[in-house]
């Protein structure tokens, strides 16, 4: 009887082990893909690259014809206005390749304190859209209470506040800050 038991318990952290271990190896792949997606989502640069078209106007060049330009082998250009850089390489003896490299899409999350900036003129990558997000401001009280029993709660911030650039007027917290349900604790002097 006792054996029967000793067996039944040893299946069941072998079952258990097993279990542990496919969960291990499960979550981090799982948390691989996800991460995929969102960067897929978020980042999805436009590239390509593939046998040349040529143009008889321009021999042993790379011809682009969306944009009527020509690039001999190891030349490289940027195109103004349209963010995109343009390669022109020989491989394989005679065969030339042509790559376009641009921007793609981006998934930037809307925010209030955020914008999307581009600017076509500059060469690429320098033209892709960029996130540039205002600085949060930070509250920092003049006086803290000194304690280690109770939290310290601080006002927070109007909405208005994480973007500054909305509201002309700075919030300023009311001074000095106190704590809640402990009156006669003292403060320590501001720096």
């Amino acid at each position: 009887m006792s054996h029967s038991i000793k067996m039944s318990f040893d299946q069941y952290n072998n079952k258990a082990t097993t279990t542990g271990y496919k969960m291990q190896v499960t979550f981090p792949l799982a948390a691989f893909a996800a991460v995929l997606l969102v960067t897929a989502r978020c980042i999805n640069a436009q590239a390509s690259s593939g046998p040349a078209t040529t143009n008889p106007a321009f021999p042993g060049s790379c011809y682009f014809s969306d944009y009527r330009v020509a690039l001999r082998p190891g030349e490289k250009r940027s195109l103004p206005g349209r963010c995109v850089e343009l390669s022109c390489e020989r491989r394989s003896g005679r065969q030339l390749f042509a790559s376009q490299i641009g921007c793609g899409l981006t998934g930037f999350p809307p925010s209030t304190n955020c914008r999307v900036v581009t600017n076509k003129l500059l060469p690429h990558p320098a033209c892709c859209p960029r996130l540039v997000c205002n600085r949060v401001p930070v509250l920092v009280p003049k006086q803290m209470a000194f304690t280690d029993l109770l939290p310290l709660h601080l006002p927070s911030a109007p909405p208005s506040s994480l973007c500054p650039t909305i509201s002309p007027l700075p919030y300023a917290p009311p001074s000095p800050f106190t704590l809640p349900f402990a009156p006669n604790l003292p403060l320590m002097p501001s720096p």
